[in-house]
């Protein structure tokens, strides 16, 4: 049974009737196509007429003939056959070479909706983009988070298992192995070189370490996170951990590195943050760091990350890492632990209670 999702749909259905176009992407199978799909039947439960809903798979064989954005400007025009309002549904539209040009076209020309997928970060950041430039609203889409994951499973009794695509060359699976395996650590290009060096006898670029991670981010295997500078209130682009889009990749050959459970959490947690709408960056302060600084409307929350709080040193070094901030915005620690040992101003929150929202998040 299909999981309707509820999360995205709310941010989506302001957006049905206006005529920006409706962009929504993310890693592949993270049920695009489905959410395109759930949209259209809210149109006909709405009482819209099935004529008057264009839908065109762009992978699917029976299209291949519309290759440029004049095919598709062609094939949208012939089915289009009165005044009223049409809805379009463009999946995968990156298959269709300019077509940036049909889509500024028909929001130009004809009474329409328009709602595309992608699977490409750089999907609109072409030199065509201009053309659509203030035209768009994008939405990304995630695999499924804690709590989603939780009612699919209550609505099917059966687990999900989610494939990766990568490049067809070993270099590139073991150097995203061992990234995804380190989701949520500290390591430069000189630290992944040094580890290829070990285990493959073989040296590689700097300019390979990156190019591999920018092919990464663009297939939406990983998100790179800029530092937050806590005192000057800035961010620092330049430095960035990275944390795996979907957790399933960070088990993908598990012996490359040992396992870490406050990593995979903190990955959790990060990826729950981006769903319920944050902007999110690591923290530095003068003396040390702070796993995340949730941003939303111009407010924000500090938040750490721990498996439990089995000790007084863990302790101390959890709720310590906030002593050097003075800025009184909220201030969090997500753990495991069952008993609430909030302490100090500084508010502990069960893992699990803010992932199947039962708990939120406070900011100032």
């Amino acid at each position: 049974m299909r999981l309707k999702r509820e999360m995205y749909l709310t941010q989506i259905r302001p957006y049905y009737e206006t005529d920006l176009i409706k962009v929504i992407t993310g890693v592949r199978r993270a049920g695009k196509s489905i959410l395109l799909d759930t949209i259209r039947e809210e149109f006909l439960e709405k009482g819209v007429g099935g004529d008057h809903l264009i839908y065109l798979n762009l992978e699917d064989m029976d299209f291949e003939y519309i290759v440029t954005a004049s095919d598709l400007n062609q094939e949208i025009k012939n089915r289009i056959v009165d005044q009223g309002k049409y809805y379009i549904f463009l999946d995968e539209i990156q298959h269709v070479q300019n077509f940036e040009k049909a889509l500024a076209s028909f929001r130009a020309t004809l009474n329409v909706s328009l709602f595309v997928t992608g699977s490409n970060s750089t999907l609109l950041s072409g030199e065509l983009a201009t053309l659509l430039t203030g035209r768009t609203v994008e939405f990304e889409i995630m695999p499924f988070s804690f709590l989603e994951m939780k009612e699919y499973l209550e609505l099917n009794n059966r687990d999900i298992v989610k494939k990766g695509r990568s490049m067809d060359r070993k270099t590139f699976l073991d150097l995203s192995r061992y990234i995804l395996a380190n989701a949520g650590r500290e390591f430069s290009a000189d630290s992944i070189i040094s580890y290829y060096r070990q285990h493959n006898g073989k040296e590689i670029s700097r300019r390979t370490v990156y190019n591999y991670l920018d092919k990464m981010k663009k297939a939406y295997l990983v998100h790179g996170v800029g530092r937050y500078y806590i005192s000057g209130r800035t961010s620092l682009k330049n430095r960035k951990k990275y944390y795996a889009v979907d957790m399933g990749f960070c088990t993908i050959h598990t012996n490359t590195v040992s396992f870490d459970e406050t990593f995979f959490l903190e990955n959790i947690v990060y990826n729950e943050l981006l769903v319920q709408g944050y902007q999110v960056f690591t923290g530095k302060t003068y003396k040390g760091e702070v796993d995340f600084v949730a941003i939303k409307e111009g407010k924000k929350c500090f938040i750490q990350v721990s498996y439990l709080l089995a000790g007084k040193e863990t302790i101390e070094r959890e709720f310590g890492a906030y002593k050097p901030i003075t800025d009184a915005s909220p201030k969090y620690i997500l753990s495991l632990d069952k008993v609430d040992m909030s302490r100090n101003g500084i508010a502990h929150m069960n893992l699990v209670d803010f992932l199947l929202h039962r708990k939120k998040l406070a900011l100032t």
